[in-house]
C-alpha cells in the first residue's frame, strides 16, 4: 500500500475527522507538480483574442505559461472546504447536499463567501479529473435518477442514484473509494399509510400494484433496514426518518455489513 492510498484510507475509516483530510491535503500538496497552463496554453492563441491587450499577462498563470496540477488543486479545494465547514459551524448557516435548490448557506455567511467563492473555482476547474462522474458542491435539485455525487470538505459525501445503479454493483465501489456518508435512492419513496403520522416500506418479492413500486426495496435491503433500526414492521413517523433509513441500510449493504 503507498502513503496516497494509506491516507486515503484513513479518510474512508472516519469521515467526520477534518484532521485526516487535512494530512491527504499535505501529501497531495507535497507530491504535486505542475502542467501547461489550460488558458493560455503556447500564448499565440490567448494573446490573439479579440479585446486582450497584447503585453496583458494570463489571468490564470500570470505568464509563466505553467499551473499546477490536478493534485496540488485538490490539495486546496480540500482545505478550503474544511476551512467553509469550520465557519459555518461558528455562524450556524445551513449546509446543503442533497434535493435542495438556492444558497449554500442560508443565511448567507459573509465570512465564508470568499471561500465559497474559490471552492467553486476549484470545483469547476477540476471536478471531472478528481471524481470521475457527475457532482455537485450544493447537491443536485429535484428527483434526478442520472447518479451524482454531492461534495463536500473535499471529498464525495453523498450520492444520489437508483436502486438498480446502486445493488448492481456501484454502491459497494463508491463506498470503497470515497468517504460515503448519505445515499438517497432517486426512484424510491415510501408509502404513506396515514397522512402526516405513518410511512411505510414495503420488499419487492412481496406481490403489490405495479403502481407502488416505487414504495419496495429490495430483500437484501429491506432485511439491513430492520437490522439498523431494529424493528419489524418498516413504518416511520416522518418521510425524512424512512429515507434515512434506506440511506443507512444502503450504506450497511455496500459495506458488506450484516
Amino acid at each position: 500500500m503507498t502513503q496516497r492510498e494509506a491516507l486515503m484510507a484513513a479518510v474512508l475509516a472516519d469521515p467526520d475527522d477534518d484532521l485526516v483530510r487535512l494530512v491527504f491535503a499535505d501529501h497531495l500538496e507535497e507530491n504535486a507538480g505542475v502542467e501547461e497552463c489550460p488558458e493560455c496554453g503556447d500564448g499565440e492563441a490567448y494573446y490573439n483574442t479579440p479585446g486582450r491587450e497584447r503585453d496583458a499577462p494570463c489571468d490564470r498563470c500570470r505568464g509563466r505559461g505553467v499551473v499546477p496540477d490536478a493534485d496540488a488543486d485538490w490539495a486546496e479545494f480540500i482545505r478550503v472546504g474544511c476551512e467553509v465547514e469550520g465557519h459555518c459551524r461558528q455562524c450556524e448557516g445551513t449546509r446543503v447536499l442533497l434535493g435542495t435548490a438556492g444558497d449554500r448557506h442560508n443565511p448567507p455567511c459573509p465570512r465564508c463567501r470568499p471561500l465559497l467563492d474559490r471552492e467553486a473555482v476549484l470545483f469547476l476547474r477540476r471536478s471531472d479529473r478528481w471524481f470521475g462522474m457527475p457532482s455537485y458542491l450544493k447537491g443536485p435539485t429535484g428527483r434526478s435518477e442520472s447518479p451524482c455525487l454531492a461534495i463536500r470538505r473535499g471529498f464525495p459525501e453523498a450520492v444520489l442514484c437508483t436502486m438498480g445503479w446502486w445493488v448492481g454493483g456501484r454502491g459497494p465501489e463508491l463506498v470503497g473509494r470515497w468517504p460515503i456518508t448519505t445515499v438517497k435512492i432517486g426512484d424510491r419513496d415510501p408509502y404513506c399509510t396515514i397522512p402526516d403520522r405513518e410511512w411505510v416500506w414495503t420488499w419487492e418479492d412481496v406481490p403489490a400494484d405495479p403502481a407502488h413500486t416505487r414504495h419496495s426495496l429490495p430483500r437484501a435491503i429491506s432485511e439491513l433496514v430492520r437490522v439498523v433500526d431494529r424493528i419489524e414492521v418498516l413504518a416511520y413517523p416522518t418521510r425524512a426518518a424512512a429515507m434515512e433509513s434506506l440511506s443507512r441500510a444502503c450504506l450497511a449493504w455496500a459495506k458488506g455489513e450484516k
